[in-house]
């Protein structure tokens, strides 16, 4: 089975932890201070304004099932407006053939904001090769250390990684992005990227899907002690929150409104999801897709309600209690 099509199968068989989320709790007005109406959910971020504080996490490309889900995506994301990632597009140095499995994006959704993406692992020139191929409006390189070390074919060479994102951060004409997988970011790689000229980091932490967990289910003797490496994105968000002027995207086990608006309380500015698009797309029409779709944006709004918030760039001055410690702002 092709290696994408594994990371797609394993990533909706994989068991569901608890929520890292389930230990930040938020004020609670009960005292109304707006209607629902009054509530905004548009956020300006990449030197554009969207209508709602989420996007679709990169996820997949580079097989036919993945071309299929993409262009599932990509009706979504047009019909919204959300910002889309695709998949590392690394197979297309291998296949060049599979090159639709991305581009359909393009087709489907032409004027939507589309963020390519590539491992670290990649020089300069393979990035503009992609940029050039895909058109991307913005790109990412993605950190995915435990990942690599749990794939049995997987990079075991990590020290160019640094150059090629400092050389990315200096030249790349388009916003970039640098992201993990689902392990985390500490402050101490947050402020390196931000020293090397990084604006926007996407922390993705513990809590989704768990690609060592996915590698570890594809070799004969597993590494399991890489299933739990890393910081949730509570904890990553929290690490990088003081970070200034870095922009902080949350992904890694996002999967409610709820937990959406906590990743915006703890400072990120939007939040991809993949697990839960994968599923919305996947599991619905496109009919039903759409309507659940716009009653977790309904949801978002009420929560806003509950917190006497109007927009999403105030939502930072929520309280909020940390479980076993105190509330803080």
């Amino acid at each position: 089975m092709n290696r994408k099509d594994d990371h797609i199968r394993y990533a909706l068989e994989q068991p569901q932890k608890e929520s890292p989320f389930s230990v930040i709790r938020l004020s609670y007005e009960a005292l109304p201070l707006f209607n629902v109406s009054d509530i905004k959910t548009d956020v300006s971020i990449f030197g554009q304004t969207f209508p709602y504080p989420i996007f679709i996490n990169a996820m997949t490309g580079g097989s036919e099932n993945a071309k299929k889900i993409n262009e599932r995506l990509a009706m979504l994301a047009n019909a919204f407006n959300l910002p889309m990632a695709l998949g590392s597009a690394s197979t297309l140095f291998e296949n060049p053939e599979m090159v639709e499995t991305f581009s359909i994006v393009k087709t489907v959704n032409p004027e939507g904001f589309l963020i390519a993406n590539l491992g670290a692992h990649h020089p300069i020139e393979n990035v503009e090769k992609v940029i050039q191929i895909l058109q991307p409006d913005a790109f990412e390189y993605h950190l995915n250390v435990a990942q690599e070390l749990a794939m049995p074919e997987g990079d075991r060479h990590f020290t160019s990684w640094s150059k090629n994102i400092q050389i990315a951060a200096k030249t790349l004409k388009i916003p970039f992005i640098v992201k993990e997988v689902g392990f985390g970011m500490n402050e101490h790689t947050m402020k390196r990227l931000h020293q090397w000229g990084v604006q926007y980091i996407n922390v993705g932490g513990k809590g989704g899907t768990n690609f060592a967990w996915i590698e570890n289910q594809r070799r004969t003797v597993p590494l399991q002690g890489l299933d739990d490496v890393g910081y949730s994105t509570p904890e990553s968000l929290l690490r990088g929150k003081a970070i200034t002027p870095l922009t902080l995207i949350a992904s890694g086990g996002i999967q409610t409104p709820m937990e959406v608006v906590k990743s915006l309380v703890l400072g990120a500015k939007m939040v991809g999801m993949s697990r839960y698009f994968l599923r919305l797309v996947t599991e619905n029409s496109h009919e039903d897709a759409v309507a659940l779709l716009q009653t977790f944006i309904e949801e978002i709004k009420a929560i806003m309600v509950t917190l006497n918030v109007n927009t999403i760039d105030k939502l930072p001055e929520v309280d909020y209690h940390i479980e076993g410690g105190l509330w803080i702002r």
